[in-house]
């Protein structure tokens, strides 16, 4: 049968590979090679560890691990990926063209991958044919077909020039075009087009997409994470915390006043560390040291707190859990932004574990917020990610 090449170039964490595990395992049952260019292989083992998925590094900037810049636009996030610098990005664009000759792939499934996307416009195969090409993912990282490309500030409602946008976005079309001249590829009219693709599909929901207003968008829901260990929540009376973060600079006193509380609290996350566990963990805060199983949290949590990160969001709001957020950059500071609009959360700062419990009161003391969480769920009761599986195995079978 065919043979199909994921690939996976900005952001960190499993999310850009658990989601889609059910679905390989079903091209695979179908007889189709597998194959996944990843960003970050730290995890790729235990992920794919039940597929026959050939996992290979995605071709990545020499600062990829090191900037921890914030980026306020698209133009920003492309900087933080190898785009300030001819050499570089030539370089980049010609080694995922290498990387398409070796997989000889016959349908390219791009998730965050601008980079990945300019190569294949360029990359033909032995019978001079192009791969087909289908682009999955959030809105953050495709954004709407304009120039310039809106501003997170000014969607943040913070302050912006726009002059500077369009001049920063003009610079990074020059350098992509060149890029692209040098890899013997078409130019470009304008950086949104880098994104053209023969088929798109939003995975996400119209009230969390990150561009919001955007026209002629079908949106088609998300992958739910795989199933993980069911939560053994501690013995004690008291509203069920679940709380799914990375570190941030006030995580351990948040910790060690969610303990004082008593509250029931089951804690997973990236990167927490041994420390923590032992200095906040008690018999009423649970480290969980596995991923845990999304839809029994759903079923059985009072209350959420996450980093805003979309598909842990996504999956809290269609179980109508209200969610304390504590975003760490500006995409998740968007997903935070729409679901206070929809009314079923709260945004607290990184550095003040006061603020973030007064927060977290306010949501279990007042029942509007989980009214809201509630109206949401309902409003999508009738979505499964079978749906979506589903739609995306038509999308497929369609194009090869």
């Amino acid at each position: 049968m065919a043979k199909i090449l994921f690939t996976w170039e900005i952001g960190r964490g499993s999310g850009h590979i658990a989601p889609y595990i059910k679905l390989i395992k079903q091209l695979e049952k179908n007889n189709h090679s597998v194959y996944f260019a990843a960003r970050e292989l730290d995890s790729a083992s235990r992920l794919f560890a039940s597929t026959q998925v050939n996992w290979l590094q995605a071709p990545l900037p020499v600062s990829h691990r090191t900037t921890q810049k914030a980026r306020f636009s698209y133009i920003e996030v492309l900087q933080g990926l190898g785009y300030e610098r001819f050499e570089e990005l030539s370089s980049l664009i010609k080694a995922w063209i290498n990387l398409f000759t070796l997989v000889d792939p016959d349908l390219i499934i791009f998730d965050y991958s601008p980079t990945a996307m300019l190569a294949s416009r360029g990359y033909r195969s032995e019978n001079s044919s192009r791969p087909k090409t289908l682009r999955i993912g959030t809105g953050f990282h495709s954004p709407p077909f304009a120039s310039p490309i809106p501003g997170f500030r000014s969607m943040l409602g913070m302050n912006h020039n726009p002059t500077d946008l369009m001049a920063n976005e003009t610079k990074m079309l020059s350098l992509i075009n060149k890029a692209l001249i040098a890899n013997g590829i078409t130019e470009i009219d304008q950086v949104a087009d880098m994104q053209q693709t023969q088929t798109h599909i939003f995975r996400t929901f119209k009230e969390l997409d990150h561009y919001q207003g955007r026209e002629n968008a079908v949106y088609s829901g998300i992958f739910k994470s795989p199933g993980g260990k069911l939560p053994e929540w501690p013995d004690y009376p008291g509203p069920k915390i679940f709380c799914y973060t990375k570190p941030f600079p006030a995580l351990r006193e948040f910790l060690l006043s969610l303990r004082s509380r008593k509250y029931p609290t089951l804690v997973y996350g990236d990167g927490l560390g041994k420390q923590l566990m032992d200095e906040c963990g008690s018999e009423m805060l649970k480290f969980s040291e596995s991923p845990l199983d999304m839809n029994a949290i759903g079923d059985t949590a009072d209350i959420a707190v996450c980093n805003a990160n979309h598909g842990t969001s996504s999956e809290l709001l269609l179980k109508g859990l209200p969610i304390l957020m504590l975003p760490r950059n500006a995409e998740q500071h968007l997903v935070a932004q729409n679901v206070i609009k929809l009314g079923a959360g709260m945004l607290a700062p990184l550095d003040n574990a006061g603020s973030a419990m007064a927060k977290l009161d306010q949501l279990l003391q007042q029942d509007h917020y989980r009214r809201a969480a509630h109206q949401f769920a309902l409003r999508y009761q009738d979505f499964n990610s079978t749906s979506l599986l589903n739609r995306v195995l038509q999308t497929i079978n369609e194009m090869l």
